[in-house]
């Protein structure tokens, strides 16, 4: 009989494990995902930045404040991506060492 109960007690670990690893995937993908749109969203925006720094160098130079403002635009939306784009990689580690911990405890 504590054969039978050994084995169903490692099951239902190894289902929980299975479960909880599917839901941090899940989690990650959503995660993933969202940062990405963001991202791509941002890079429209530096793209549109850099469109109009260039209509506004060619045809308005003297107009200094205004380039200084798109300069600025364009430093904080590099900024900006490459910080989301080290936040992702920061979260898929943060997610693996919970599962690391998880899996060693169990």
């Amino acid at each position: 009989m504590e054969k039978k109960e050994k084995r169903f007690s490692g099951l239902f670990k190894t289902i929980s494990m299975g479960i909880k690893v599917l839901l941090s995937e899940i989690y990650w993908v959503i995660l993933k995902g969202l940062r990405k749109w963001e991202i791509y969203d941002l890079k429209k925006r530096l793209n549109n930045e850099y469109a109009e720094f260039g209509r506004l160098t060619f045809h308005d130079p003297q107009n200094k404040k205004e380039i200084k403002v798109c300069t600025e635009q364009i430093e904080f939306l590099k900024n900006e991506i490459e910080f989301l784009e080290n936040e992702i990689k920061r979260i898929r580690e943060d997610i693996l060492k919970k599962r690391k911990e998880i899996i060693a405890v169990s």
